[in-house]
């Protein structure tokens, strides 16, 4: 193994003596680099080769000889020691042995008779790992600038000395793992090895780089830390400051909530993501809906009451009734049930008060078609591939935002033209096959090695494995009526009003749900009775 300063060197051949290794000097190891500013130039009484020589004969030559020397005096025990004269050896010298470069090590003959000094090997490093414990001591902590530092007028030397420090030639060589890992670019890389270069130098090895002193970096330099943070994370090398995703959710929705409140409800909502024995954990989705519509209720209740103990069903009833719609107060009673059930089993309360409340019934928008004009509108701004990709994707196949994002390069089979979606196989139609093939090749050319297993790529997610955020679909169609989920509806709606209104026929073509497909096929049912034949 090779120490760490010798990561940057090129791997390949040396000139001289044959030898693979890291090389510096003109392609050459360091022993032949060495040999050959100490002997002059002339041809080889052995090999024939011009080349440097020591009393007519070659360093490979030289050293083909010494192992030959040693390997007698190992097997017979009756030969020339390693430091007897070697002519007999090299006059007979008709291939080498080939070796790795800056490895050499004679073989000693273990001989009772003559015993030389032992040559002291030294033991292979380890890969380097921050040391164990706090490290040294901090008297105040002052928060680092890295926004002044500058490189200095003789870049190449600083730069040696500075990957001779383990830490930074462990994340200097991560960085080049993940760039061949996920199809970096040149320029990515340099800019995020300039970033760990800007960050680690200025700080021992068991010191993380904070979070919040890379983020200056972006405004001012323009240097992407996010990836570097995260190459950072990978190595344990990073100390994030940043408030979390609940805490930040805690901090939008419970700002204006009373302390006494506030405790107890951001222990319900953690518990509710983590899940308990008897209980399965929720989705982000779901507990954000549950504090989303909680948070009015508790806020309302935090400038008439200390504590979550003096709730009585009236003032239940008094906040659900100063909601608008009848959609919001039984959302809302939903989560404060999940609430008050949660302070009960902590016997945090002495009784539930949303027992005896029963939830009003939803009424669910009518299902109208769109018009042909929203259509129109759509299609006129869908100017891009991934634009008409989407489109086609929600319109034609009724795929939700979510499985668009999910979508992999493995799910499309153009040559047997059929497409999955969450599951199940579509047949690819001439407009779906084409705008495929389309955005295949604007991927191909615009990145060409990203190693991202989804079909829709972003510049964002070109360079690691996540798929597209949900802006980033939502966004193409902003501000018009026909939005994805729109688009979606009335893909099934069509398809009930051209099949006719079967439930059945829609669970089988899209895999929804039965309520779903029966609420679709009866609104189906109104249009093609038409208003003279509605109940009324």
């Amino acid at each position: 193994m090779t120490s760490a300063r010798y990561d940057t060197r090129p791997v390949s051949s040396c000139v001289d003596c044959f030898a693979w290794g890291p090389l510096w000097w003109y392609g050459r190891c360091t022993a032949c680099y060495a040999f050959r500013r100490l002997h002059n130039e002339g041809r080889c009484g052995s090999c024939r080769r011009r080349i440097a020589v020591k009393q007519r004969y070659c360093r490979l030559c030289w050293r083909e000889a010494h192992r030959r020397a040693n390997i007698d005096q190992i097997t017979t025990g009756k030969g020339i020691p390693h430091s007897g004269p070697l002519a007999p050896f090299l006059q007979q010298i008709d291939c080498h042995q080939l070796m790795f470069a800056n490895t050499d090590v004679s073989l000693r003959a273990s001989s009772s008779k003559a015993k030389g000094p032992e040559r002291r090997t030294l033991a292979a490093p380890h890969p380097f790992t921050p040391p164990p414990g706090p490290g040294q001591s901090t008297l105040f902590t002052i928060p680092r600038d890295l926004t002044k530092f500058r490189r200095p007028s003789t870049h190449e030397e600083w730069l040696t000395d500075v990957l001779a420090l383990p830490h930074v030639a462990r994340a200097w060589h991560a960085a080049q793992l993940t760039a061949d890992a996920h199809g970096w670019t040149a320029r990515l890389l340099a800019e995020v090895r300039r970033t760990l270069i800007t960050a680690l130098c200025c700080r021992p090895a068991d010191e993380p780089v904070i979070y919040s002193e890379l983020q200056p970096l972006a405004a001012v330099r323009s240097l992407p830390i996010e990836r570097t943070a995260q190459l950072l994370t990978d190595l344990d090398m990073l100390h994030d400051d940043r408030l979390s995703r609940l805490e930040k959710a805690f901090e939008r929705r419970l700002s204006n909530v009373s302390p006494a409140i506030r405790a107890p409800v951001q222990d319900w909502i953690r518990q509710l993501l983590d899940g308990t024995k008897r209980s399965r954990p929720r989705t982000w989705e779901t507990v954000m809906e549950y504090l989303r519509s909680a948070a009015p209720v508790l806020t309302l209740w935090s400038d008439t009451h200390d504590h979550l103990h003096e709730i009585t069903p009236d003032h239940v009833r008094e906040a659900l009734a100063s909601l608008s719609s009848s959609s919001a107060r039984t959302q809302a009673l939903i989560s404060l049930r999940s609430l008050f059930r949660y302070l009960r089993a902590k016997r945090l309360i002495f009784r539930n008060p949303t027992v005896r409340i029963a939830p009003g019934t939803v009424r669910l928008p009518p299902i109208l078609p769109l018009s042909a004009t929203d259509y129109q509108q759509v299609i006129a701004v869908a100017t891009t591939p991934e634009h008409r990709l989407t489109l086609a994707l929600a319109a034609v196949h009724a795929a939700r935002p979510g499985d668009i994002r999910a979508l992999q390069l493995d799910d499309v089979n153009l040559g047997d033209r059929l497409l999955t979606i969450a599951g199940h196989d579509r047949r690819l139609d001439d407009l779906t096959l084409q705008v495929i093939r389309r955005y295949l090749n604007l991927r191909r050319t615009r990145w060409p090695n990203t190693s991202n297993p989804h079909l829709l790529v972003s510049a964002r997610t070109a360079y690691d494995t996540r798929p597209v955020t949900a802006y980033y679909l939502s966004n193409l169609f902003r501000g018009h009526n026909a939005t994805l989920d729109r688009l979606r509806a009335d893909r099934w709606l069509d398809e009930a009003l051209d099949r006719g209104p079967d439930p059945l026929h829609l669970a089988a073509v899209f895999g929804i749900s039965a309520a779903t497909a029966i609420r679709y096929a009866n609104a189906a049912r109104l249009i093609l009775e038409g208003p003279e034949q509605r109940p009324p």
